[in-house]
């Protein structure tokens, strides 16, 4: 991390990278907190977006994939945010992993979800996919500064 004189030094990607993480958490929190008619509704507007484009699937499917997307994001906004602030890997993913957790333990403390260890596991897989990504990215940016 960039200090100056025992004083954090914010750079525009930490702010930038902070503000995005912060509105994937507020999106998850969001959509964890939805009730049951707005999440019937939300899922019903998707699946008829794809219907549009030729993929047809039903409503446990759009649920079920939309863990794996959005955790997908968060994860890698939350690897980007992670490296900016200079945490070591293992911590940015048990990060991810116990926001994932926390996530879905919170749904037992609402009327209309439920935990399922099935969503939790797609969430775990794409805070993995994510920061899979921004590994391989991490390598294409080294070798492409040795080639150029």
């Amino acid at each position: 991390m960039l200090t100056q004189r025992g004083i954090v030094v914010l750079t525009k990607r930490k702010v930038i990278f902070g503000i995005l993480l912060l509105a994937m958490i507020a999106a998850i929190a969001g959509l964890t907190f939805q009730d049951a008619a707005g999440s019937v509704k939300l899922s019903e507007s998707v699946r008829g977006v794809l219907k549009k484009i030729g993929i047809h699937t039903d409503f446990h499917g759009i649920r079920s994939n939309a863990h794996l997307v959005l955790y997908f994001a968060f994860g890698l906004v939350l690897c980007l945010f992670c490296r900016e602030i200079g945490l070591k890997w293992w911590i940015t993913l048990l990060i991810g992993f116990g926001f994932g957790l926390l996530d879905e333990s919170v749904k037992i403390l609402l009327p209309t979800r439920e935990f399922e260890a099935a969503d939790l596991l797609r969430d775990w897989v794409g805070i993995v996919c994510a920061y899979g990504l921004t590994k391989v990215g991490k390598i294409w940016r080294r070798n492409d500064g040795k080639n150029g």
